[in-house]
């Protein structure tokens, strides 16, 4: 590092919220206070220092971090540093390493030196032993904890011996540890472990040390036998009784092997374990299990507790086997407001069902008029009962099935499904990938989806959609998402090589209205109500200055209302001068102040988006001519436009225009 980039590093960071080491790049984030979780605008200071290069310039940003630590005096010299002049130390709450691989050998030194966090991510920190006690005893502030590796077969978990519990039966560990063995409490509420290679004892004895624990994650861990063991067998229904005696708190739980599935009888375990879960994620190949006994039906337990659910698919196969059982969970969820599956295909025929019998019934109503037209009735058997009312007492005690709406369909394609629509009407966060099982000439699927989504999913904030055809052109029925007045981030993910739009295709997304403002000057515009879907009409981009200063001028009103009611309180005001006052401009949304954010008074299309992101594998090929992409950047400026490159094999990778 230069001396310039040490001096600018050491000045930065008594400031900085948040240290990010990734690929060998250090991130400082200052984020403003008050700023909210979900807010996607450039609320945070981020400031680079770019170190990459070889591992010599690892030390020098250790020695700046350990200078400027504050070190905190003993009990007996608290008073006597109260009066001494404040030190410039820092005061990080958050670290994360990812890639950072000139850190691995000198990560002890880094936790050592920020004993004062209360969130690490260690991520892609390859071939690196992971002292979870290390960590913990350092950081006695910590809580959360999030470790991920690529190479998990290299990496091992250093563990006290006198705390690891041994084993001598199938029981409880706890029950065959002494009082010296007792582990240290901790106060960590968040745990997050990917891709990692553990025995059962470790674990165990990792969790007996966490009763404050709220989430609990542990992905696609690779079992090790314990020491002095040869039992290559996970125990998962001991694991889940110890964890919910050990850690009662827990609202949030992952748990999934990487060679082994869940079994039913496993799921029975997990159910009595934690039977109110509020958070719940689960792999795709355990709820799509290959033995015999399996029909894993662990959804249907917690429909009325979960309100939010992950499902992590890794291939087709995986997510073609639970797709009716996901939606016959989402016709019955009442209470589901976030649901992160971007790897599952949910075939599109589910959001267009028809009653099978009621179909089969109308064609053979439409067959018994015709005939009926040719051949008259003689009289002959008018007392016994007709073949319809037999038909129809059949039906009743017949089972449900439902058959897609589309004519190319099959009609021996049915669906043993209970319901049509969804139930989880209050969804905010929704990921979800949409594949057709029928391909037509004039393929509607994506009319159905915008429409589905749009009208049964009205507060979606969170906005995720992947599907392999997509269409995103006028008659696309992109413009049905209108009614989510709440959408903040929007993601579109296609595997289509072009889309070829042209800018008439989201010009209507810059659609300007005359303000409530301007439309009580003015009464031959109306106002268009919060509730009622806008409909896009093209205005002047001269007028969006008119309805500015109709803003504005609405505004001194209010303040020289305002300012003659203060100093006059004790003063009735006239019915007659209540008359000549001007009309109060009624909210847009339902918030404290009218116009809090400027594009909610001027743009009824999606007034609080702040991201909308495309994934295709040719960004460059998303319009057909490329200064449509910049004209619609400049209609909705307050709107962040992302692209990005999809590879076919699914990554995702950055690109910048």
């Amino acid at each position: 590092m230069s001396e310039t980039e040490i001096k600018s590093f050491a000045f930065r960071m008594p400031m900085a919220n948040t240290l990010e080491i990734i690929d060998e790049a250090i991130q400082i984030i200052k984020n403003k206070p008050g700023m909210s979780g979900r807010s996607f605008t450039n609320a945070a200071r981020k400031h680079w220092i770019a170190i990459q290069g070889t591992r010599a310039k690892v030390d020098p940003v250790l020695q700046i971090i350990q200078d400027l630590v504050e070190e905190r005096p003993a009990v007996g010299d608290r008073a006597d540093s109260r009066r001494e002049k404040p030190r410039n130390g820092i005061q990080l709450q958050k670290l994360v390493l990812r890639a950072a691989m000139g850190y691995r050998e000198r990560l002890c030194d880094l936790i050592h030196a920020l004993p004062m966090l209360n969130s690490i991510e260690i991520e892609d920190v390859f071939y690196t032993t992971i002292d979870m006690r290390l960590i913990l005893d350092t950081c006695h502030n910590l809580k959360s904890l999030l470790v991920q590796f690529a190479v998990y077969d290299e990496v091992t978990w250093c563990d006290s011996p006198s705390s690891r519990p041994q084993r001598s039966d199938s029981s409880s560990s706890l029950n065959n540890t002494d009082a010296s063995s007792v582990p240290i409490i901790h106060g960590l509420e968040r745990l997050a472990l990917r891709q990692f290679a553990m025995d059962q004892d470790s674990l165990e004895s990792l969790c007996a040390a966490l009763p404050s624990l709220l989430s609990f994650e542990v992905r696609f861990l690779h079992f090790t036998s314990s020491p002095g063991s040869d039992d290559k067998t996970f125990k998962r229904k001991d694991f889940y009784r110890l964890l919910a005696r050990t850690c009662p708190r827990i609202e949030s739980l992952h748990f999934s092997l990487y060679d082994d599935t869940m079994k039913l009888d496993d799921s029975i375990i997990m159910q009595e374990c934690f039977p109110e879960l509020g958070t719940l994620s689960i792999a795709g190949k355990d709820m799509n299990s290959s033995s015999t006994d399996c029909q894993i039906r662990i959804l249907d337990h917690y429909v009325n507790y979960v309100t939010t659910l992950e499902i992590l698919c890794y291939t087709s196969s995986q997510g073609s086997a639970i797709m009716e059982r996901l939606h016959e969970f989402l016709c019955q969820s009442r209470h589901l407001k976030h649901l992160k599956a971007p790897a599952l295909q949910y075939w599109t025929e589910y959001l267009s069902l028809e009653d099978a019998n009621e179909s089969n019934s109308k064609d053979r109503s439409k067959s018994n008029n015709s005939e009926d037209e040719g051949e008259p009735n003689n009289g002959e058997n008018e007392d016994e009962p007709s073949n319809d009312e037999e038909e129809q007492d059949s039906t009743q005690s017949r089972p449900t099935f439902y058959q897609p709406r589309f004519k190319a369909a099959r009609k021996s394609w049915k669906w043993n499904v209970q319901s049509q629509w969804w139930a989880c009407r209050q969804l905010e966060t929704l990921h979800l990938a949409f594949v057709n099982l029928v391909r037509t000439k004039n393929d509607p699927s994506s009319f159905i989806v915008f429409g589905y989504i749009s009208r049964h999913c009205p507060n979606l904030k969170d906005l995720w959609i992947v599907k392999d055809t997509i269409n995103l052109n006028i008659d696309g029925g992109l413009c049905l998402l209108t009614r989510l007045k709440d959408l903040e981030k929007l993601r579109v993910e296609s595997k289509m090589e072009a889309l070829n739009m042209v800018a008439e295709d989201l010009d209507w997304i810059g659609c300007h209205r005359t303000s409530t403002a301007a439309s009580d000057t003015n009464n031959s515009n109306p106002t268009i109500s919060a509730t009622e879907t806008p409909t896009p009409i093209a205005s002047p981009l001269d007028q969006v200055a008119k309805v500015f200063a109709a803003d504005e001028e609405w505004y001194a009103i209010s303040d020289k209302k305002r300012d003659s009611t203060m100093s006059s309180k004790s003063s009735i005001t006239s019915v007659s001068k209540a008359e000549k006052e001007p009309l109060e401009v009624p909210l847009l949304r339902q918030e404290s102040l009218p116009f809090a954010l400027a594009s909610e008074s001027i743009y009824p299309c999606w007034p609080v988006l702040r991201r909308f992101e495309f994934v295709v594998p040719d960004p460059s090929r998303l319009f057909e001519q490329s200064e449509d992409f910049s004209m619609i950047r400049s209609l909705r400026p307050d709107i962040g436009f992302i692209t990005d490159r999809k590879l076919i094999c699914g990554a995702i990778l950055p690109w910048f225009n």
